[in-house]
């Protein structure tokens, strides 16, 4: 799996538009000779985004204010690209897990917990969309913490939190890449 970002938005352009603006050139640069010259998208049932005309690649994408993210993979991948939220003790009711929970309340420090936390909400996230299902569950019914068939590449800045999920149970080898929006433009 590759994760690519781009940290902070251009202002003629919405974050959707370079989402998808950064999948292709990164499709491109890293898939040149395997796919078509112009990606054709279809939805699931339930929602999640595929490439018609190359199935054996799968992708996803993310945005937010402070920035946008991809994740492309030959198995299933989920993206989350939040903007950092403070701690909030009712949110964490409503989407730990006990064992989440738990980790939570050993935590001395409201600075841990809202780094925490922020991690535990994109985790989960990622892997809803990995899956292929959105939000769509109880939150508290995912254990992040569990090492199961899914595998997380995080990086959390000041200003947001990132995480990729993808669906193996091998160390494959996972790469994150920053870009320049300024070189999507161009």
């Amino acid at each position: 799996m590759r994760v690519y970002y781009c940290q902070g938005m251009p202002p003629q352009i919405s974050q959707h538009c370079l989402a998808y603006l950064l999948l292709e050139t990164m499709l491109n640069r890293d898939y040149s000779g395997k796919l078509l010259k112009k990606p054709k998208y279809g939805r699931t049932q339930q929602g999640k985004p595929y490439l018609k005309n190359c199935p054996w690649v799968q992708f996803n994408i993310s945005h937010c204010r402070e920035g946008v993210a991809c994740a492309i993979g030959s198995v299933p991948v989920g993206i989350d690209m939040e903007r950092r939220f403070p701690w909030k003790e009712n949110l964490a009711r409503r989407i730990c897990h006990p064992e989440e929970w738990k980790k939570l309340e050993q935590m001395e420090k409201d600075a841990q917990r809202e780094q925490f936390l922020n991690l535990l909400w994109s985790r989960k996230e990622s892997l809803l969309k990995c899956i292929g299902i959105g939000i769509r569950c109880d939150m508290r019914e995912i254990n992040t913490l569990e090492v199961g068939m899914h595998r997380y590449c995080e990086l959390q800045k000041e200003q947001f939190t990132l995480v990729a999920c993808c669906e193996t149970e091998e160390k494959e080898e996972i790469e994150i890449e920053r870009v320049r929006w300024q070189d999507l433009l161009s």
